[in-house]
């Protein structure tokens, strides 16, 4: 019994051809270096494998390179990084704001001597000090002219005092008849007198010429003050403790000054109501500084 041997798979040695040259970049490293074709059947065909996109990434020199994938993203690395973030946490510290100045001590008052308010007094002082400031300026102002006009000062003293004299003389011959001898003497005393009164009034210009850059600094100093008394009323700490020094001094002058002025008693009521003004202008600072302190509170945000 003759026994034939099983059917291969293998290509037929006779169904060769001419295989093409390697040369061509698609199937470079797959198959092998041919000069001529081999002709397969169709069940050859069908059965050979075929090579996967990442056989041939393997097989080729582009396997060394990283290979790029297509799908999505790993969404563990962005959930490390949430994470991560998440531990974060933020707290938020109130600390008190320290107060732009001290209360001051001493008797304090709620309202002014006039039934108003603490800040509407002030503003009331305030007024009164420009209007002190301006009375300098005009002060200043009115003696600068007098000395530059000297001349004309003296003339208009002159005739002043010619026309009063002429007027007593008119008055003296209508009711008695004076000697030649008399009217010569009260001539010359009045001429005496005239010349006297001129030279107190000229020394009394010069006197007030020197002292007008002084009222000139007076004035800018209480115009300077009184702004601080506005700003005062209108709730600034640090105006409001200029302006208090600045009545503090006030009270000080007052207390020097006026007794030369209005004597002893005028003196003490003077003083009196100057250092009422002051306890106006003090209570009216611990009321801003308490409300400040109560209030004002810094936040820091400290991130852990």
């Amino acid at each position: 019994v003759e026994t034939s041997p099983a059917p291969s798979h293998r290509p037929s040695p006779t169904a060769t051809a001419a295989l093409y040259s390697s040369s061509s970049p698609g199937i470079h490293g797959v198959l092998p270096n041919m000069s001529a074709y081999a002709k397969l059947s169709t069940s050859d065909v069908e059965a050979a494998p075929i090579p996967t996109l990442h056989d041939l990434q393997a097989e080729c020199e582009l396997g060394k390179l990283p290979v790029e994938s297509t799908g999505p993203a790993p969404v563990a690395s962005k959930t490390s990084e949430v994470s991560t973030t998440a531990t974060a946490t933020a707290t938020i510290v109130s600390i008190p704001a320290p107060a732009a100045g001290r209360g001051q001590s001493g008797y304090g008052v709620q309202n002014c001597c006039c039934g108003c308010s603490l800040p509407t007094g002030i503003r009331i002082m305030s007024y009164l000090d420009c209007l002190h400031a301006i009375s300098f300026f005009i002060m200043a102002g009115w003696f600068l002219w007098l000395k530059v006009n000297e001349g004309q000062v003296d003339t208009m003293i002159e005739n002043q005092i010619e026309a009063e004299q002429a007027e007593q003389d008119v008055a003296a011959d209508t009711t008695t008849v004076d000697t030649e001898t008399e009217v010569e003497t009260e001539a010359e005393v009045d001429t005496v007198d005239s010349e006297k009164l001129i030279n107190q009034i000229n020394k009394m210009i010069d006197v007030q010429a020197c002292l007008v850059p002084i009222y000139l600094f007076l004035g800018a100093v209480i115009m300077f003050y009184a702004c601080k008394g506005f700003k005062a009323a209108a709730g600034d700490v640090t105006a409001a403790t200029s302006y208090l020094q600045y009545r503090r001094a006030l009270v000080i002058f007052t207390a020097v000054t006026a007794i030369f002025s209005t004597g002893f008693v005028g003196a003490v009521f003077q003083v009196i109501f100057v250092y009422y003004l002051m306890v106006v202008v003090r209570s009216h600072l611990n009321n801003l500084i308490s409300a400040q302190t109560d209030s004002a509170t810094a936040s820091v945000v400290v991130i852990s």
